[in-house]
């Protein structure tokens, strides 16, 4: 049992180790439910008015709470800048792969390695300017956008595109040159 517990629970796993379990699983699922506090209409929220109310009642609560996590977003200066705030403290100035070959394993020189590991990062480098088939984001406004959604919906869809623009320096598939 967990360190939480009190004494009648204490008593009840001496007891009886199965209906211990039991009250923890009860517990757990009470836990999970409430984590969805904020879809419920109360005197708090009750006069939420959202700009969406196209839902299915199975959708309801996962509807509700993203509505108005966007809501908050776009209305709301304190909860926008919060959202901003840990989009620059996760992703800052973007994330960078690091090529960190074990030439020992591969089978080549040290110097290889070396070559391959900055060879590797120079392409990755070229082609983060022009990440967004659409051209309109580079990789690290790809990366700070998709954890902006993520805080502000919960979840991303993000569908690759593998664009065939003859003025990208990379080609869309290796071998397609």
């Amino acid at each position: 049992m967990t360190s939480h517990t009190n004494f009648l629970d204490r008593v009840i796993e001496y007891i009886s180790p199965n209906t211990a379990l039991k009250r923890q699983a009860g517990r757990a699922k009470l836990a999970v439910v409430q984590q969805y506090r904020g879809s419920e209409s109360n005197r708090l929220r009750g006069d939420w008015i959202l700009g969406q109310d196209d839902t299915t009642p199975s959708t309801y609560e996962l509807s509700t709470l993203r509505n108005r996590s966007r809501d908050l977003n776009r209305n709301d200066p304190v909860a926008s800048g919060a959202t901003e705030t840990m989009g620059i403290n996760i992703i800052g100035q973007g994330l960078r792969p690091q090529s960190r070959m074990r030439h020992e394993v591969i089978g080549i020189s040290k110097d290889k390695a070396t070559a391959l590991q900055r060879q590797a990062e120079s392409i990755f480098r070229e082609w983060s300017v022009n990440a967004d088939s659409a051209n309109r984001l580079d990789f690290d406004e790809i990366q700070f956008l998709t954890l902006r959604k993520i805080i502000e919906d919960g979840e991303v869809v993000a569908l690759p595109i593998m664009a065939k623009d003859d003025w990208r320096k990379l080609p869309a598939k290796p071998g397609s040159e």
